[in-house]
């Protein structure tokens, strides 16, 4: 199934923080910083969170910057906490880069995705709304605010935001893939989901991402040996996907499988002790 950020936020990151890295590189050396520190205080280093916390942390200590490299230094530093999980940390210097830069778009951007993973998706649908006005036609932006919308079950939104992503970049084969299973879940406009994810899979061949999602659209049309094939596609690849187990158990059933459904539907719920609640939430059991 389709889930967020399935890594798409890569793209927008990098371009947006070449910049910053650029802004960081030539202000002038500061006594309270080492070289080291600075050098870690880049959103394309390879350091890790903790070394780049401690570099952007002397960098904002030192006094030296001001405006968009003091912004950029609260922001790359905040992606280290989001990095470790410390999301509350990680939003208060997306907020502080914001109250230093109004319009800083990439502490928006950035802070959006925190919000969703703290599973406070109306925030994160507001975040990505100002970074989307201060950098309109972003297709990874719209793709993040599609996740925040199928999140907060409003799917007519998300398949909205697929679709203006599709429109400005008609290959993208993640918003495809979004776009179907959105329909899916929605459980309207089914061969349009499948048609989405075929183009998907002719973008990226055998994905098992989309896969999965194809598999539901099929669950959902009552094709259930083409679900099963989905499903079986990307067991083979991931045994412990445990939304493919569960909609292959319940493919299985509908076919007079009994046992073997009762045997994907345990070993689903083994590992995920909401996938049935999942389903049901989809309207599927």
């Amino acid at each position: 199934m389709a889930t967020v950020p399935r890594q798409l936020m890569f793209k927008h990151v990098l371009v947006a923080s070449g910049l910053v890295a650029v802004g960081l590189a030539l202000a002038p050396p500061a006594r309270a910083q080492t070289a080291q520190q600075r050098a870690s205080c880049d959103i394309k280093g390879g350091a890790r969170p903790d070394e780049v916390i401690s570099g952007c942390t002397a960098v904002i200590q030192s006094g030296q910057e001001t405006g968009t490299n003091l912004a950029a230094a609260f922001t790359i530093r905040g992606r280290a906490h989001r990095a470790k999980g410390d999301y509350d940390h990680a939003i208060a210097d997306y907020t502080e880069a914001i109250r230093i830069e109004p319009n800083y778009v990439l502490a928006f951007y950035s802070r959006g995705i925190a919000h969703f993973n703290k599973k406070d998706y109306d925030r994160a649908v507001a975040d990505y709304t100002v970074s989307l006005r201060l950098a309109p036609g972003d297709v990874i932006a719209l793709q993040n605010r599609g996740h925040a919308y199928q999140a907060k079950q409003d799917y007519d939104s998300a398949i909205a935001d697929y679709s203006e992503a599709i429109r400005i970049e008609p290959r993208f084969p993640y918003a495809f893939n979004d776009r179907c299973y959105a329909r899916a879940i929605a459980g309207r406009e089914l061969p349009q989901a499948l048609a989405d994810c075929n183009e998907a899979l002719q973008l990226i061949p055998n994905d098992i991402h989309t896969l999965d999602s194809r598999g539901f659209a099929y669950l959902r049309l009552g094709e259930f040996d083409k679900a099963i094939t989905d499903y079986d596609a990307v067991l083979k690849s991931n045994p412990r996907q445990a939304g493919s187990l569960y909609g292959r158990g319940l493919a299985k059933q509908k076919k007079g499988d009994n046992a073997g459904g009762d045997a994907d539907i345990m070993a689903a719920k083994a590992i995920r002790v909401d996938i049935v609640e999942e389903f049901a939430r989809y309207g599927v059991k």
